[in-house]
């Protein structure tokens, strides 16, 4: 008999063993659920945070856009009228060669000129 109590008493002390073990299992479980919940709840802001910025970001692109595109209109208008003034200037500078010329004709400039180099040698 005292060998059956001797072994109802080991497994007895087993059993309170595995309770042990069993109770700090689920301490430890439990504490690592709340880690969980814990990054979790860090890991949603931080997405959260990241979605804000990238919102930001794409509306500052957007912004350089418009800005790039207006700029680029305005580019193209000042060429525009830089080669339609540069065909008024052109015709005008034909307009003052025809004009200098009649000029040159009836002041007699050109050749009162060189009559003067002839005197000059």
């Amino acid at each position: 008999m005292q060998m059956l109590d001797d072994r109802l008493a080991t497994i007895e002390n087993n059993f309170f063993k595995l309770e042990t073990s069993l109770l700090k299992l689920e301490v430890t479980v439990t504490s690592l659920v709340e880690v969980s919940k814990s990054n979790h709840d860090v890991i949603k802001a931080l997405v959260a945070l990241v979605d804000e910025k990238f919102a930001k970001v794409d509306e500052r692109f957007e912004n350089m856009e418009l800005r790039l595109g207006t700029i680029e209109s305005k580019l193209n208008i000042l060429t525009t009228e830089t080669s339609s003034s540069f065909g008024n200037v052109g015709n005008q500078l034909d307009s003052i060669e025809v004009e200098l010329s009649k000029i040159g004709a009836t002041t007699r400039y050109e050749a009162e000129y060189q009559d003067l180099l002839k005197f000059k040698s």
